[in-house]
């Protein structure tokens, strides 16, 4: 009998420990909670004045713009339907924020986006295969691939500001630098 009373005793006293132990890691946890919460304020503000006082989120922002104009000059992604249908960004009336420049003569050495200013100035307006058949006459040994990218690159000198939308023909654009 005394036996059964100390395993009673001590099975008592087990599971009083434990539930001490329990209130223990609940108000540990409570406090490492509280001091998590300050110090993520702390960090974040921090964040925030960095960023603020080196200007690296306009500058990121900035980065990304530069590398997408660039992807669209190069033709490697097409103009958002949304950009290229508004007509908010440059229709035919608006004066063009940086016009093409156009060579003075035609040579097989000029770049891509010479060739496209040197067609599109010779037939004043057209529509992308309308240039196409104009460079291509102008330099029969064109690289292709260029030319299967100009619809690209028409649509990101429309988008820049360098040629304009005149109107359609069918579905298609009929751009002009004038």
């Amino acid at each position: 009998m005394v036996h059964e009373i100390n395993e009673a005793t001590t099975l008592e006293k087990a599971e009083s420990e434990l539930e001490e132990f329990n209130k223990e890691k609940f108000k540990m946890e409570s406090l490492l909670k509280e001091d998590l919460a300050k110090a993520k304020a702390e960090y974040d503000d921090k964040i925030n004045k960095i960023e603020r006082k080196y200007n690296v989120t306009e500058l990121l922002e900035k980065i990304k713009r530069h590398v997408y104009v660039i992807k669209l000059l190069k033709g490697e992604v097409a103009v958002p339907y949304d950009l290229s249908n508004s007509g908010k960004i440059n229709n035919g009336g608006e004066h063009l924020r940086f016009p093409l420049k156009v060579p003075e003569k035609f040579s097989a050495d000029l770049n891509f986006t010479a060739k496209i200013a040197f067609a599109l100035n010779a037939i004043k307006q057209g529509t992308a295969v309308e240039i196409k058949a104009k460079i291509r006459e102008l330099d029969p040994h064109i690289n292709q691939t260029l030319l299967e990218n100009l619809n690209q690159r028409l649509s990101a000198f429309y988008v820049a500001g360098n040629i304009k939308v005149k109107g359609k023909a069918g579905k298609k654009y009929i751009y002009s630098i004038y």
